[in-house]
């Protein structure tokens, strides 16, 4: 971490958190780690290319790995049509002007 930075956290769950349970954990996260400057992203319910950043980063702590596969493998799939759309969009573009 860069020095006047965040530290990103995302987490994969199988059931939506609450904003308490949520905040709860944030809160938890900064007293463990010292630091308030976190961001705690919900993968499940992330964009596509979130998730492919979160995924490329490094993992703390995995309870699952064959359910991180399998989210990974969507998140790929998602990651690469948001972005062919995102490149016909700016072709699109391109040739109006």
């Amino acid at each position: 971490m860069r020095d006047g930075g965040d530290i990103d956290i995302g987490i994969l769950v199988e059931t939506a958190p609450s904003l308490d349970e949520l905040l709860d954990l944030l809160g938890r996260l900064q007293d463990a780690l010292q630091f308030e400057d976190i961001d705690l992203i919900v993968l499940n319910e992330a964009n596509p290319i979130l998730r492919f950043e979160a995924l490329s980063g490094r993992s703390l702590f995995c309870r699952d790995l064959s359910r991180r596969a399998e989210f990974a493998s969507l998140t790929a799939r998602e990651y690469e049509e948001s972005m062919a759309l995102w490149e016909w969009g700016l072709k699109q573009r391109a040739s109006k002007d």
